[in-house]
């Protein structure tokens, strides 16, 4: 009896990685979503550790520096926001994606009061694939044009201009991620 259960647990052993490695139910993708579970009900400390152990599994991918960028800037984190939309947009130099990162470091130079740059890094998003990027992006520019505009409103080289927009492009941002097109 003692042999046989033996025999079985190395069985398990020996096929646990297997099936844990297939289709959806694979460690990453498990990370992913219990990270995206876990920023859609505003429980950052735990997306980001979710994200960190997507991070581990798939260090070779920006997807998983980019939601856990998206998380610190929720959080109103710059510093390791920062550090991860660079390592993301250094993973994606070699490809033609990338709307992602801009994104993200987009909201973060605004954040920083660094217009110019944000503006060039929303517009390199917004031309990137898919194109629903560029349409979410213009629907945050107009929400907040339509919130602070208008004839009398507030001007949009204000602070609040500024940082309304990049609290609408997070929100725009994580919609997106969380709930798709």
């Amino acid at each position: 009896m003692i042999r046989k259960l033996a025999a079985l647990a190395a069985l398990v052993l020996v096929l646990s990685p297997v099936f844990a490695a297939q289709g959806d139910g694979s460690a990453a993708t498990r990370a992913m979503n219990n990270g995206k579970e876990y920023l859609r009900r505003d429980e950052f400390g735990t997306a980001i550790k979710s994200f960190t152990t997507y991070a581990a599994l798939e260090p070779e991918k920006s997807h998983p520096y980019d939601l856990r960028a998206c998380t610190y800037l929720k959080m109103d984190n710059m510093d390791p926001a920062l550090k991860d939309i660079a390592k993301s947009q250094q993973i994606d130099a070699n490809e033609q994606t990338g709307y992602s990162a801009n994104w993200l470091h987009g909201i973060a130079l605004l954040r920083q009061a660094d217009v110019a740059t944000a503006d060039a890094a929303l517009a390199k998003a917004a031309s990137g694939s898919p194109s629903i990027a560029g349409e979410r992006i213009a629907r945050a520019r107009q929400n907040t044009e339509s919130l602070l505009g208008g004839d009398e409103g507030v001007e949009p080289s204000s602070e609040q201009y500024r940082l309304k927009l990049a609290e609408l492009l997070l929100d725009e941002y994580i919609d997106f991620q969380l709930f798709g097109e």
